[in-house]
């Protein structure tokens, strides 16, 4: 897998701020409890590799503390 560039990132990034708006602009009465569930477990899903990705932007944030402290 290649690198991604930074406007990648920050497309991708935007397109979920946006969506993430849309989904909290929602109101869900009109589902059954099933679809509620589905809708929960989609959701968890999601979040699952959202933490993914904070776990290793928290790494590199560490790293870079150590680099910083060398110099």
């Amino acid at each position: 897998m290649s690198a991604s560039t930074r406007e990648e990132i920050v497309a991708v990034l935007n397109a979920s701020d946006d969506a993430q708006d849309q989904l909290c602009g929602l109101t869900f009465d009109a589902l059954t409890t099933p679809e509620l569930l589905r809708v929960m477990e989609r959701l968890e899903r999601r979040e699952r590799p959202s933490r993914s990705v904070r776990r290793a932007l928290k790494r590199v944030e560490q790293l870079a503390a150590v680099e910083s402290s060398e110099q």
